[in-house]
């Protein structure tokens, strides 16, 4: 008997699982859709302490525009559930004693899925005899609780509702002043004229890479986005004086959120547009344990027509596909245990054969260019409150990420009057493994600090050469072996003097190992609510 064993590419096995799930989720979502009611959806969620993060029991929840009102209130657990609700627009009203009232507007609720929505209520500093609802409250205001200035939220619907955005939050992010896009064919945005090179991206708390397709090594932008804004959840976008937990930034940062999947009832989504053809699926993996999951795949539009032989006219078909997901895992008392990553690869490629010199065409004429990119990032982290029982509990996040991005460049420039030619290659990756940590604590209604430590472990290679008309190699860069760390800490606190004034203080710390330098940035911040439309912000800190 011969044993005949053969290693398969690991390229070959992603594009196995991901045909595999594929057709499983075609089959699903075609199920679902004849079995769901097309006109009544539900909508729930949980309602946490903004500062503390523990969940909030007995608050009111009602749709404002609906006669009769129709509510309901959390149970011991924050949670709550609105059923046989009729798609379309509503006002969603969140009120508790002692806490400020939140009002979502315009909440669009679909037939194709149930509405998630994870709200965070602030403790008011004086207590009110009387909570009153008044509708039209911003829902622009940040999510992290040191932001004073120059920093906003944004929903998913955002990213749909704007025009020329194509579903991406850096686009999107160009209709906020101060900010405007570098051009119309990349996404890479210029905030208050600082380079497009200083914005930060940061998923569920860890830094990652460029999230774009064809985006290469040091840019923070690309023609299209890796992130997908249907798993995104409610997130913070800055435009300067950042608070002290952000660190190796200049220009900005998208403090992006991944939404946990449904946890209570399976669905399946399929769509086709401009970034692609999309299948997603979630749900719970065992209903009693509420521990969930969330996939999406999404393929090349214009690739997927070329494979069927249809031309747009065009000689560079952008090939890409991507992935992402997150399962979470509720233990209780223990804490919450989440799995995270996003990641994409493309393709691109312009081949100038049988060209007229005086013709026309994309680049350079008379040119061969091959280029190829890859990003990826996935990580576990473990969020837990130290005394459950406590209200104003201390709360301990650590996570583990591994994060890596790649660049492939080979052209070779032909000319056919000449016997020589000229090629440039260039072939470059870094790899970085992030483990950040974070303790944060709500001492009293007037009164919360936090405080963090992050090391980033870094593994580089940059290489390029060329190739000039003496047929002789030509190495221009090469830094294998370059290994370093970037260590960040930070301490930031918040007063409130009363409901209308809060006071942000804190300093961020960071040093880097390769060249031994390090930096300290003091951070502060002063706002003044003169009501719940005005408000009055200063900033200042240093940032490098």
């Amino acid at each position: 008997m011969v044993l005949e064993i053969k290693i398969i590419p690991v390229s070959s096995c992603i594009q196995y699982f991901m045909n595999i799930f594929f057709s499983i989720s075609f089959f699903l979502i075609f199920f679902n859709l004849y079995a769901q009611d097309v006109f009544r959806q539900t909508i729930r969620g949980q309602v946490l302490d903004k500062n503390s993060q523990q969940p909030l029991a007995g608050v009111n929840v009602v749709l404002l525009n609906t006669n009769p009102l129709t509510g309901t209130t959390t149970d011991e657990n924050g949670f709550y559930k609105l059923q046989n609700i009729p798609v379309g627009k509503f006002n969603i009203s969140y009120s508790f004693i002692g806490y400020h009232t939140v009002v979502l507007p315009n909440v669009a609720l679909s037939s194709a899925k149930e509405m998630l929505l994870k709200i965070e209520m602030e403790e008011q500093v004086v207590m009110t005899g009387e909570v009153v609802v008044k509708s039209g409250n911003r829902k622009d205001q940040p999510l992290n609780k040191m932001a004073g200035v120059s920093a906003r939220s944004f929903t998913v619907e955002e990213t749909e509702r704007f025009a020329g955005t194509w579903f991406d939050p850096a686009r999107m992010a160009c209709n906020y002043a101060g900010v405007m896009a570098a051009g119309d064919q990349q996404n890479d945005i210029i905030i208050r004229g600082n380079s497009p090179m200083g914005v930060l991206y940061r998923l569920d708390g860890v830094n990652i890479p460029n999230p774009s397709h064809f985006g290469t090594l040091g840019t923070t932008g690309g023609p299209i986005s890796i992130l997908n804004n249907n798993l995104l959840d409610n997130s913070d976008f800055f435009t300067g004086a950042l608070p002290a937990e952000y660190g190796n930034a200049l220009a900005g940062v998208f403090d992006l959120q991944m939404r946990s999947g449904n946890n209570e009832k399976r669905e399946y989504t399929a769509q086709a547009g401009l970034n692609g053809f999309e299948l997603a699926a979630e749900g719970p993996f065992a209903k009693e344990y509420k521990r969930s999951y969330l996939f999406s795949y999404r393929y090349s539009t214009l690739d997927f027509f070329r494979v069927l032989g249809i031309s747009f006219g065009i000689s560079a078909t952008p090939q890409y596909q991507d992935l992402s997901y997150k399962l979470n895992f509720p233990l209780g008392k223990k804490g919450t245990i989440s799995v995270f990553g996003v990641g994409g690869i493309s393709y691109t490629e312009i081949i100038a054969k049988e060209q007229r010199l005086d013709g026309w065409t994309f680049g350079h004429a008379n040119t061969n260019i091959r280029f190829g990119t890859a990003m990826g990032s996935t990580g576990i982290s473990h969020s837990v409150f130290l005394k459950p029982e406590n209200t104003n509990s201390g709360r301990f996040v650590s996570s583990i990420a591994v994060s890596g991005s790649e660049t492939s460049i080979k052209a070779d420039f032909a000319f056919k009057e000449k016997a020589g030619f000229q090629y440039y290659g260039n072939k470059s990756h870094e790899i970085k493994l992030s483990l950040p940590e974070q303790y944060s604590k709500k001492i009293n209604a007037k009164n919360f600090i936090s405080a963090g430590l992050s090391s980033d472990i870094i593994s580089a290679y940059y290489a390029d050469s060329i190739m000039i008309p003496e047929h002789v190699f030509i190495k221009q860069t090469d830094t294998r072996g370059k290994n370093a760390a970037l260590i960040q800490s930070y301490m930031q606190a918040q007063h409130k003097i009363n409901d209308k004034h809060i006071l942000n203080t804190g300093a961020h710390f960071q040093y880097f190992t390769l060249n031994g330098d390090y930096a300290v940035e003091p951070r502060i911040n002063y706002k003044w609510k003169i009501n719940s439309l005005h408000s009055i912000s200063l900033g200042f800190g240093s940032h490098s």
